[in-house]
């Protein structure tokens, strides 16, 4: 378990690395202020929608594993369902600040 956190924190950590540059060094999106607040954003962005599908497969595991009982399935239920809440927020919380970003660079 420990060395599969370890591989999904080194490539998120890979990820937005390569959202500040190229692999020659020269900079990327973050080589001014408006593209070091996107790098941030988009960073943030990527942990919000993975740790809500993280919680959407806890909630589906949840749900498969409740037998019936009444209160296992609800909070089965009720994961699932802040999950798809979370992350429809994280994906148009992206869409917004990439709109803005976007108007403010023209």
């Amino acid at each position: 378990m420990n060395n599969l956190i370890y591989t999904g924190i080194r490539l998120l950590a890979a990820g937005i690395a390569t959202q500040t540059g190229d692999a020659a060094g020269n900079a990327g999106t973050g080589d001014t202020a408006q593209g070091a607040i996107g790098v941030i954003f988009r960073s943030v962005f990527i942990i919000m929608g993975i740790i809500a599908v993280i919680f959407l497969i806890i909630g589906g595991v949840l749900y498969a594993t409740s037998q019936g009982d009444a209160p296992k399935l609800t909070k089965a239920k009720n994961t699932v369902i802040y999950s798809l809440v979370g992350l429809i927020i994280s994906v148009l919380a992206f869409a917004i600040t990439t709109f803005i970003l976007n108007s403010m660079g023209k």
